[in-house]
């Protein structure tokens, strides 16, 4: 996906086209390409240009809901989709790099994006499967780290968000086929 840049955003090399969404790319093959450390500072300048533009599109009314605060939710969408999936790349690249500790607060920050594009019209659905994702990679970290009972929780949060949203196959679909890798 790519949307309009704002006035003040573009890149100058670039004209029409947000370049935030370039990175993630770029990042998710480096990854793939096992150059995990290189594909951090690649999510980095993705996650604080989309931070950055998230924050000044949101209205400054503290007591409205995030939906509500929210000027062309079409646009948000896309910008937390790939604020959010940079996020879990970036918590996956660093977990492969068994930098632990990192990689469970990046996650935890990505669970919040991902709530966040819950309530943002139409990301519903790609917001509970990442959340999803997000827990899935700390239950893997959780047992690389040898904290059982951490790891449990991340079931238990799973399980809860599954049952929350019975009607979302693809979620079903993913969490079954996740409990049965790893046998609970």
């Amino acid at each position: 996906f790519f949307f309009q840049a704002e006035d003040g955003i573009r890149n100058h090399c670039v004209t029409g086209v947000q370049t935030c969404a370039l990175p993630i790319l770029r990042g998710s093959i480096l990854v793939e390409n096992n150059k995990a450390q290189d594909a951090i500072p690649l999510f980095d300048k993705s996650i604080d240009s989309l931070s950055k533009m998230l924050r000044s599109k949101l209205s400054t009314e503290p007591s409205k809901p995030m939906h509500t605060k929210l000027k062309n939710p079409k646009n948000e969408l896309y910008m937390f989709l790939f604020l959010d999936s940079a996020t879990i790349e970036k918590g996956k690249a660093l977990a492969s790099m068994k930098k632990y500790d990192e990689a469970e607060q990046t996650l935890q920050s990505a669970i919040q994006i991902s709530k966040n594009l819950q309530m943002v019209d139409g990301g519903a659905s790609d917001g509970r499967n990442n959340e999803l994702t997000c827990y899935v990679q700390l239950h893997s970290i959780y047992l690389a780290l040898n904290k059982i009972e951490l790891a449990k929780k991340q079931i238990e949060q799973a399980t809860e968000l599954v049952s929350n949203n019975p009607e979302d196959s693809d979620l079903i679909e993913i969490f079954n086929e996740w409990v049965s890798k790893v046998g609970t």
